[in-house]
């Protein structure tokens, strides 16, 4: 009797944990496709890498790069290899990445090639980049994690703004503020490797030198948190006849 209850039990947990799966799963489609299905194309079916404009191949390179990136991060804890050759391979790719960003919208401009899927595609490689770099600063202990976690919030929050306008036929591009939080980005980004780069080098700090330092690199990642939440305050406003029409 027992091995039967058991057995129905599971069967109906069996049966309940698939309903919820596909539930789950058409919800992330319908709120998904919009826009990643675009770059699944792009990844999976070879012939729209070759008719990809020059300017979203930089684009796509960022997005590859930044995986390797977190990869060569870490390299020397997880694979060994040494800190200071770490850092001859991780600035010069961080380097490369940012110069892809000026490349992109350079090209697109120059070739006339700008278009509602690059203004989609060049922000979201430049979330994805610079989400990785901060995630490494996080577990390395530069940036303290609610920072982290907020600006991961505002980011998660603009996809999701992208995905509604994207369904009422409308591309939200980088604006002024959106573009000004970028370069905070990188200014916080290189400043936090190049410290974590003479660490790794043997290149030691005074104890009053390390303070200014931490505190000059808090006040940056603070500066990066505000200036991200008011671009995004900022784009709720240009584009809050898109948002009308859902709330």
């Amino acid at each position: 009797m027992s091995s039967l209850y058991l057995a129905t039990s599971a069967g109906l947990e069996q049966i309940c944990f698939k309903s919820a799966a596909r539930m789950f799963r058409g919800r992330c489609e319908k709120i998904c496709s919009s826009f990643f299905i675009l770059l699944l194309d792009i990844i999976v079916r070879k012939q729209y890498i070759n008719y990809m404009t020059l300017a979203n191949k930089f684009t796509f390179s960022r997005v590859l790069l930044a995986p390797l990136f977190f990869v060569v991060y870490f390299s020397p804890a997880w694979f060994g290899l040494s800190p200071v050759v770490s850092v001859f391979i991780m600035l010069p790719l961080f380097a490369f990445m940012e110069f892809t960003d000026f490349l992109d919208g350079y090209f697109a401009r120059k070739m006339k090639e700008v278009s509602d899927f690059g203004k989609i595609f060049d922000p979201f490689g430049d979330v994805l980049l610079h989400m990785t770099i901060f995630f490494c600063l996080a577990l390395s202990g530069y940036m303290p994690p609610f920072i982290l976690i907020l600006i991961f919030y505002r980011e998660f929050s603009m996809l999701f703004l992208r995905l509604v306008a994207i369904k009422e036929g409308v591309a939200v591009g980088a604006r002024k503020g959106g573009k000004a939080k970028t370069v905070l980005y990188v200014v916080v980004c290189f400043l936090s490797l190049l410290v974590e780069s003479c660490v790794r080098c043997g290149i030691c700090f005074s104890e009053s030198i390390s303070v200014i330092l931490e505190i000059v690199l808090i006040s940056l990642y603070v500066i990066a948190l505000a200036a991200c939440y008011v671009s995004f305050v900022d784009y709720l406003i240009h584009f809050k006849n898109v948002l009308k029409k859902h709330f």
